[in-house]
């Protein structure tokens, strides 16, 4: 083989190794986005009316990077312009009240969001966040932000018109809910 054959095939060789990287070099550049949505969402008030519980289910899609999660937050803005702000947190017995009875909420700690520490890029991840607002929220809202804080101090967020969710298109997940016999709710209600 004549050494200018030699030379062109290792040179069309080279070029394509080189251009196969080409997608891994141009994801690096891209921006990191956050996209999802809401599948579920319960609220609750306290019995004296003076703390509302949320509990949110949403589908969450980190693209083109992975995201390395510190915290979750969430903010409401209400139809006057108030704004309440939580940050997602864990609750061992989750009790909310529907229709003159009391549920346990049934997920485990590895089904809520802010328990993850990483979420890969690409993945579709769904998952639980509970906030609690030392406000009565039971009033029309505007807006309900999430906030995704990463440990680089990058901040993603997805925000939510309350004119776009619409109650008929979330899912009421009967299995979340366990129904409390009256020993158990009077048992729960002396702890607090």
């Amino acid at each position: 083989m004549s050494e200018e054959i030699k030379f062109w095939t290792t040179f069309i060789l080279a070029l394509i190794g080189a251009l196969a990287w080409i997608p891994e070099i141009i994801k690096y550049f891209k921006k990191m986005s956050l996209e999802g949505k809401i599948i579920s969402r319960y609220n609750n008030l306290t019995a004296d009316k003076q703390q509302t519980f949320f509990l949110y289910k949403l589908s969450i899609l980190f693209v083109n990077k992975p995201f390395n999660l510190k915290q979750i937050r969430c903010e409401m803005v209400d139809k006057d312009g108030n704004t309440y702000k939580s940050t997602a947190r864990n609750l061992r017995k989750l009790v909310f009240g529907f229709e003159n009875d009391f549920f346990e909420c049934a997920a485990n700690g590895n089904e809520y969001l802010n328990n993850y520490s990483i979420f890969l890029s690409d993945i579709n991840v769904s998952g639980y966040l509970f906030f609690s607002f030392h406000e009565n929220l039971d009033r029309p809202l505007e807006s309900t932000k999430f906030i995704f804080e990463s440990f680089e101090g990058k901040i993603l967020s997805l925000v939510f018109k309350e004119k776009d969710i619409r109650g008929d298109e979330l899912w009421f997940d009967e299995n979340l809910w366990i129904k409390l016999n009256k020993d158990k709710v009077n048992m729960l209600a002396k702890r607090v």
